[in-house]
C-alpha cells in the first residue's frame, strides 16, 4: 500500500531549518523508509514508541530524528529534529547513559518526557486535523 506522507507546517519549518545536504538526505528517507511500510518496526532505524500522548513511531535518519503518526493511508509528519538540539538542557549535554540499551532509547526517553516536545506535537497534531498538513509532493526542495 502507498501511502501518502503529510507534514504538519511546524515539520516543514523544522525542514527548512536543516542544511540542505541534510535536507535531501531527510526527504530520501522519507520516501524510502516512510512511503510504503512506515510501521514496519527495525532494531535501529524505525521504532515504535509507547504512550497515547507520544507521536506514534520514531524514524532515525542520521543525526536526525523524524516523529510520525500514522493513519488510514496517511503518514503525518508531526516533527524532525537533530538529535544534538534534543539532548540538552539550557544549551548543557543533560545525562548519564545508565540504565539504558543504548544511546537512542535514552533519547527516544528524554523526548517521551519532555513537556515542550510533547507540547510541540499537541500542536503539530491541531494543524493537520484543522488540514493544514502539506503533502510530501508539494514541498519545494
Amino acid at each position: 500500500m502507498r501511502y501518502e506522507l503529510v507534514l504538519a507546517p511546524e515539520a516543514i519549518e523544522d525542514l527548512r531549518k536543516l542544511r540542505t545536504h541534510v535536507r535531501a538526505v531527510v526527504r530520501d528517507a522519507l520516501e524510502t523508509y516512510l512511503r510504503h511500510e512506515p510501521a514496519k518496526t527495525s532494531k535501529s532505524r524505525i521504532k515504535r514508541l509507547r504512550g497515547v500522548r507520544r507521536p506514534q513511531y520514531r524514524l532515525r535518519v542520521e543525526e536526525i530524528r523524524i516523529f510520525y503518526d500514522v493513519s488510514e493511508g496517511a503518514v503525518e509528519v508531526l516533527a524532525i529534529i537533530p538529535k544534538s538540539q534534543a539532548i540538552t538542557r539550557h544549551g548543557k549535554p543533560a545525562g548519564v547513559l545508565v540504565g539504558f540499551e543504548s544511546e537512542d532509547d535514552w533519547f527516544d526517553y528524554r523526548l517521551e518526557n519532555d513537556p515542550r516536545f510533547l507540547q510541540r506535537i499537541e500542536s503539530a497534531r491541531q494543524s493537520l486535523r484543522s488540514g493544514r498538513g502539506v503533502r510530501l509532493e508539494d514541498i519545494v526542495k
